[in-house]
């Protein structure tokens, strides 16, 4: 294919010749003298055509992807968890129980390093000895509602702040504050 093949001439010749009255028993094959070249009936060559296809259609479902025709399905709070301002850590403990612990947990409840972290990252803590259990309304409507949260398995945290609730069973001082962090953020 040559460029000459692409652009028409000044004076261009008919491709076929003109129409005469011939009859069908000596008609000749049309094809033998109609040469059509498909990159000349729009003047673009069709590989161009589907290239802008192409584009233009990724453009289309692009743009269409920006609509929110069909959310997803919304985060849900924990369930039945009001709101509070800050963060509270409960710590159960079962102080007959104490010398079943292992050496991290007994560290992970009653270091001065876990105090101070907790100090400086929530609102209020406690640790609380389910043995006989204590009067948590005078702590706060927070710790009474943590308090349906722990387990029997003890050393327990539940760390509440804003609608989240973490709660899980305390191995080792690391944990816990993964637990706090993760809950507060």
């Amino acid at each position: 294919m040559s460029f000459a093949d692409l652009v028409p001439e000044d004076d261009p010749q008919p491709l076929v010749r003109p129409a005469v009255r011939v009859p069908i028993s000596k008609a000749e094959p049309l094809g033998e003298y109609v040469q059509l070249k498909p990159q000349l009936r729009n003047g673009v060559h069709p590989a161009w055509v589907a290239v802008l296809a192409f584009f233009t259609m990724m453009f289309f479902l692009l743009w269409l992807s920006t609509w929110n025709i069909m959310p997803g399905p919304e985060p849900h709070p924990d369930p039945n968890v009001d709101p509070v301002d800050g963060s509270y850590v409960a710590i159960f403990y079962d102080d007959k129980q104490k010398g079943e612990y292992t050496a991290d947990q007994i560290t992970a409840m009653d270091s001065v390093d876990t105090a101070q972290f907790l100090d400086d990252n929530v609102s209020g803590w406690h640790k609380i000895d389910v043995d006989p259990m204590e009067d948590l309304s005078k702590l706060g409507e927070i710790y009474v509602e943590m308090a349906k949260e722990h387990r029997p398995k003890l050393p327990w945290a539940v760390v509440r702040s804003g609608k989240k609730l973490g709660s899980e069973l305390i191995t080792d001082s690391d944990e816990l504050k993964k637990l706090i962090k993760r809950t507060i953020k």
